[in-house]
């Protein structure tokens, strides 16, 4: 993305972007009233208007992590195995977290122990911790690859989340097409 977003820039170097981080459903009301251009992320499935477009790039895929000295895990693990560990996740309105509790809905009645908190701080809490992280694969490659964590294999599937970009349907300005362009070369 960052690379796209690189290349743009140097093609349309007059061009304003401002970074948005409210919630996601609160970026989607911008973007329905005009207030921003442009959303780029997950896909919100219970956000469904017919004055946003979802255009998708790719799929993302939420695992669970944990700290690669502390791994206790071997063979596929169950929600019966993790029902005395905390899980840590992106907060509740989270699409990963969302996506995590409905992949689990019809599996288990278990209840599962999670605190929700950022990528960082949770990347830096399980640098000394046993318990279990939920991210985005893509968004940690850099930690799995140098093996300072590892994916938990699961018997349960965490469905792929689609990952793109929304904008308003009535939003056809030069700019905007050439950056629809640009990310879709991803």
């Amino acid at each position: 993305m960052e690379k796209n977003l690189s290349e743009y820039y140097k093609k349309y170097d007059d061009v304003v972007v401002n970074i948005d981080r409210s919630d996601l459903s609160e970026q989607l009301v911008k973007l329905e009233k005009q207030e921003l251009d442009i959303v780029v992320a997950k896909k919100d499935d219970t956000y469904a208007n017919d004055k946003i477009q979802f255009i998708k790039l790719m799929d993302l895929h939420d695992i669970l992590i944990v700290n690669s000295r502390y791994n206790e895990f071997s063979g596929k693990v169950s929600l019966e195995d993790l029902k005395n560990k905390i899980i840590y996740m992106p907060r509740k309105s989270s699409i990963t977290t969302k996506n995590f509790f409905e992949s689990i809905k019809n599996i288990s009645n278990h209840s599962i122990h999670f605190n929700c908190i950022n990528y960082r701080t949770m990347l830096e809490i399980l640098k000394y911790d046993s318990n279990i992280g939920l991210v985005t694969k893509e968004a940690v490659l850099d930690e799995l690859n140098a093996k300072e964590i590892v994916q938990i294999e699961t018997s349960f599937e965490i469905k792929p989340i689609e990952y793109g970009i929304y904008i308003n349907t009535k939003n056809r300005f030069k700019e905007l097409n050439n950056f629809v362009k640009e990310l879709k070369i991803i």
